[in-house]
């Protein structure tokens, strides 16, 4: 009598589970536009497209606004935490990642190639969440609120002449 199980057994159990809490994680639903939490997302959006379009009328610079979209974008995932999907992250971008951090092994600044490598990270954390956790139609919806809100303020940017609008 064999008191183990054999690896050929144990294996597909294992791939089992893990296709199991696979399965469960994608069957959480996505924000959609029927629900409060996707307008919550869609409000989300917009401030964040907002934040990274025109950072240097409203806000002094962009990683103030940066900072902004992180702290948004952790309340609206802590407040939907019971829907919560965790990213799954596209293998070009960890190749993209993975090269800017190896960057710094030949740069000719190091502290700005850090810094420009964390930046980058901070906005592909930012875009994940909320891919993983909104519908295509509630991105589509922010990122065109987001735009006509920057076209809105830009223009009244321009007509108050504020410091960062654009001289003609």
């Amino acid at each position: 009598m064999a008191q183990h199980a054999r690896t050929d057994v144990a294996t597909p159990r294992l791939r089992t589970a893990v296709a199991t809490v696979i399965a469960w994680h994608d069957a959480r639903p996505r924000a959609a536009l029927d629900s409060m939490r996707g307008w919550l997302w869609v409000l989300v959006i917009s401030a964040v497209f907002f934040w990274m379009s025109n950072p240097l009328v409203y806000v002094p610079g962009f990683h103030l606004s940066l900072e902004k979209s992180i702290l948004w974008t952790g309340i609206a995932l802590v407040i939907t935490l019971p829907w919560a999907r965790l990213p799954r992250v596209p293998w070009p971008w960890v190749v993209f990642h993975a090269l800017t951090y190896l960057s710094l092994a030949w740069t000719i600044d190091p502290l700005l190639t850090d810094y420009t490598a964390l930046l980058y990270l901070k906005v592909t954390l930012v875009a994940l969440v909320i891919a993983a956790n909104c519908s295509p139609a509630v991105v589509c919806w922010g990122l065109g609120l987001g735009g006509v809100v920057v076209v809105a303020l830009s223009i009244h940017a321009y007509e108050e002449k504020m410091w960062g609008r654009r001289k003609p």
